[in-house]
């Protein structure tokens, strides 16, 4: 399994769909209600990440062999304008075909969080399944023991 990083093109849109999808599907398993995708998922991903290519406002790395096995997508973001440190990388989605996870996929978040540090950004966030011990691991070595927060949600019943 020799694989690459790469960053996508809007060529790559197709792939990274279909892993952005299954990515969407394990969510679901994890709690339904809130990660249920909606029907129209292809219309609406496609143009908003290629609109995150072509702007500069976001970057999609690919991990690849002979075609594409995962990927990240990380966006610019600002915090409201009462905070001195606003301008945020935020890490949304991380996604590697199961046989790819453990080194490759590590690989590709190692990359990721590397671009990330030489970016014009105060501060890098994501979220992560704190069941996932890959990531853990993986966390506590680049962020160190000192968590900031943890972000919660809980549903409202209406």
């Amino acid at each position: 399994m020799k694989t690459k990083i790469r960053e996508a093109t809007i060529n790559d849109l197709e792939e990274t769909t279909n892993l952005a999808i299954a990515l969407m599907e394990e969510h679901e398993f994890i709690d339904y209600d809130y990660y249920k995708i909606v029907d129209n998922v292809r219309e609406i991903w496609v143009p908003y990440v290629e609109d995150l290519l072509t702007s500069k406002s976001g970057k999609l790395f690919l991990l690849t062999d002979n075609r594409i096995r995962g990927y990240t997508l990380s966006v610019f973001q600002s915090r409201v304008p009462i905070y001195k440190k606003r301008d945020i990388l935020y890490l949304g989605d991380i996604y590697v075909e199961p046989v790819y996870r453990g080194g490759p996929a590590m690989r590709l978040l190692r990359h990721t969080f590397d671009w990330a540090l030489e970016q014009d950004v105060d501060f890098i966030e994501f979220q992560y399944n704190p069941r996932n011990n890959n990531v853990n691991r993986f966390v506590s070595r680049f962020f160190g023991s000192d968590k900031v927060y943890i972000r919660e949600k809980k549903q409202i019943k209406r």
